[in-house]
């Protein structure tokens, strides 16, 4: 992370990079649990919704043309799509 927050304060101390990591452990510790609380929140099941066949009409590339080692990292997300 490129930060110059203190390269033209005079009177502060500057920052120091053992502070920055810990902001940034702390901001990657809220995000995992906000991915976790948003997970557990979710309900065991869903109604069928547009969203669920958006990728249907969006892929251009012919099946033939597809990388398939990029198909695999794609697959969880859009493996029905893919046919992977």
């Amino acid at each position: 992370m490129v930060t110059d927050y203190d390269c033209w304060r005079e009177a502060v101390a500057p920052v120091e990079v053992a502070h920055i990591q810990e902001v940034l452990a702390r901001n990657a510790a809220l995000a995992r649990d906000l991915v976790r609380r948003l997970a557990l929140s979710l309900p065991p099941e869903r109604s069928a919704s547009p969203i669920d066949t958006c990728l249907d009409g969006a892929l251009i590339t012919a099946p033939a043309a597809r990388d398939p080692a990029l198909m695999a990292k794609l697959s969880a997300v859009a493996g029905r799509v893919l046919n992977v």
